[in-house]
């Protein structure tokens, strides 16, 4: 069943899904492991 929302708590959540998509996109890996977990991480959702 699909959660109906309000106006006002649809724009909060894009406003947050827009902060983590600028986070994920701006984020720099520093270490191997950080490199392959960034590149790997989105394809689970792709199984």
């Amino acid at each position: 069943m699909k959660l109906l929302r309000t106006v006002e708590a649809a724009k909060k959540e894009i406003k947050e899904l827009q902060a983590f998509v600028v986070l994920v996109e701006t984020y720099k890996p520093s270490t191997l492991e950080e490199k392959i977990l960034k590149e790997y991480a989105p394809c689970k959702h792709s199984i």
